[in-house]
């Protein structure tokens, strides 16, 4: 059975998928730097998680919802659907994590 980290981690996979997955076959601005950003505070936020071996319920919502705020600078451009999917998916985490 998967602990809540693992769980946790599954889920920033599936967000990070969204973003790689938005930024395939798009002609991307020059200098539009805001999909490798949120791969970026993605990544930032798992190796946060396995650093922490973050077990507490709250200290992976904190993370998660830093991530999730961060994530919104860059809900702009041709990366906003990618971004908003992500932060949805955190979002969803953040809630089934609080029950």
């Amino acid at each position: 059975m998967e602990t809540t980290p693992e769980l946790t981690i599954k889920e920033l996979l599936i967000a990070r998928n969204a973003i790689a997955s938005g930024r395939e076959g798009v002609e991307l601005p020059n200098g539009y730097l805001n999909f490798e950003l949120a791969l970026a505070i993605l990544d930032g936020c798992r190796d946060a998680i396995i650093m922490a071996d973050a077990h507490n319920p709250n200290t992976l919502i904190e993370k998660l919802a830093t991530a999730t705020r961060a994530l919104a600078l860059l809900q702009s451009g041709v990366a906003a659907a990618s971004v908003q999917a992500a932060r949805a998916r955190l979002e969803t985490t953040i809630a089934a994590l609080r029950t």
